[in-house]
């Protein structure tokens, strides 16, 4: 059945969803909001995620859960982060947009906290479903399983009557330095 929906963003232009996970072969299922990033080469979860899917919940992810490491350059030096196979769903609705798919998901350690980097859907979304935009300055992520339900869910927009929206910023003071790492 074709399934088809519309995200729109958040105050900073950014789109999530809840994907559910599960371990393969399992029943233990966990419903997670993970931010869609067209640039992310890997689903994200932290520790604490990922240990909400076995019963009983252990202290620690059991090490033969982990299939490998993938090694990362990033402004902060290089990581070796483990990775491990879960599978996802996307429901919408009461229906699925991406029925349940073995994927690899990069773990960080221990839970999510406040201003700790966001999860990640990785390439999910545009790998298993037609996905699109629109200049209509709604800035609207569409999603469907189905090529010809997703064309019918993209409004018509006017190109000319495009802009790019500024972004909520916090005041700058003239006095305060460039860079945070310019206060040491």
């Amino acid at each position: 059945m074709a399934v088809k929906m519309s995200l729109p963003p958040n105050r900073v232009h950014m789109h999530y969803k809840k994907l559910t996970f599960r371990l393969p072969g399992n029943n233990i299922t966990t419903t997670i909001n993970m931010m869609e990033d067209s640039g992310a080469s890997v689903c994200t979860l932290y520790e604490d995620d990922v240990k909400n899917l076995w019963f009983p919940r252990p202290t620690n992810i059991p090490l033969n859960a982990i299939i490998g490491r993938l090694p990362l350059s990033t402004s902060n030096g290089s990581i070796n982060q483990p990775i491990m196979k879960v599978e996802i769903c996307l429901p919408h609705d009461g229906q699925v947009v991406i029925p349940w798919t073995p994927i690899q998901v990069m773990l960080f350690e221990g839970k999510k906290l406040s201003g700790c980097s966001e999860r990640l859907m990785g390439p999910v979304l545009r790998r298993m479903a037609f996905t699109a935009t629109a200049p209509d300055n709604r800035d609207r992520l569409f999603v469907a399983n189905d090529r010809q339900e997703l064309i019918d869910l993209i409004p018509d927009a006017d190109v000319s009557q495009a802009f790019m929206p500024d972004l909520p910023l916090d005041p700058h003071d003239p006095n305060d330095p460039l860079f945070d790492s310019d206060l040491n």
